[in-house]
């Protein structure tokens, strides 16, 4: 539930932003995007959403971080070793399949 309102809250705001960057690039043909008041509200949106998309991401990335933490999610350091053992035992198995000890 509320994944989905949030998703279609997205889709609201993307819509929204389209159309502003459209306003925004007909304003900047007429030269007027420097100097109108609309055109720098929209820039400070701009600007606004993506300091808040940071945080956003940084506060998802961190959740996401305690969590597997919590559920004890291997980390790429945690597999690289393992895989690394296993291919040392893997070498001791075929050297004892072979008939010589490694």
């Amino acid at each position: 539930m509320i994944f989905t309102t949030l998703r279609y809250a997205a889709f609201i705001g993307l819509g929204i932003s389209e159309r502003a960057k459209e306003v925004l690039d007909e304003l900047a043909k007429k030269g007027e995007a420097n100097s109108s008041a609309g055109a720098k509200k929209i820039r400070a949106f701009f600007e606004q959403g993506e300091r808040v998309e940071k945080e956003c991401n940084q506060k998802a990335e961190d959740i996401f971080s305690r969590v597997a933490q919590t559920i004890r999610m291997p980390s790429r350091s945690d597999i690289e070793r393992l895989e690394n053992n296993l291919s040392k035992l893997a070498e001791k198995v075929q050297g004892m399949a072979n008939g010589r000890n490694v």
